[in-house]
């Protein structure tokens, strides 16, 4: 009898370092599957686009549920103008960004994804 319990807590000993062990490897691999060539983890917010030079944009936070940038903030774009021939965003436009939250200096440099349903309010 005693035997049996200890057998069967190796065993559930056995099994919960098991699922740790896989957890993080799991882990592991979604934060490395985040990290792209340069090694920036991409961060998807939404933003008002306010102003346009060119193809470079400013934009209002809207919805971020990241710690990198707040609603009401006021950041830097530009879009990817590759395989188009100008730019596809206007003022007032609600689109999805991703930002690269390693660059260094002041306004951060991030990509438009594409448009939103969100609203301002």
């Amino acid at each position: 009898m005693y035997m049996k319990k200890v057998l069967k807590v190796i065993a559930i000993c056995a099994i919960v370092a098991l699922v740790s062990f896989c957890g993080y490897i799991l882990i592991k691999d979604i934060k490395n599957n985040f990290n792209n060539k340069n090694g920036c983890r991409p961060v998807f917010m939404v933003g008002k686009i306010l102003e346009i030079n060119n193809n470079e944009y400013t934009i209002k936070v809207i919805l971020d549920e990241t710690s990198t940038y707040q609603r009401g903030d006021v950041v830097k774009a530009v879009e990817d103008l590759k395989d188009k021939s100008e730019g596809t965003f206007h003022i007032g436009d609600v689109v999805t960004i991703e930002a690269h939250d390693s660059f260094p200096g002041g306004d951060s440099v991030i990509h438009i994804e594409g448009m939103c349903n969100e609203s301002d309010d």
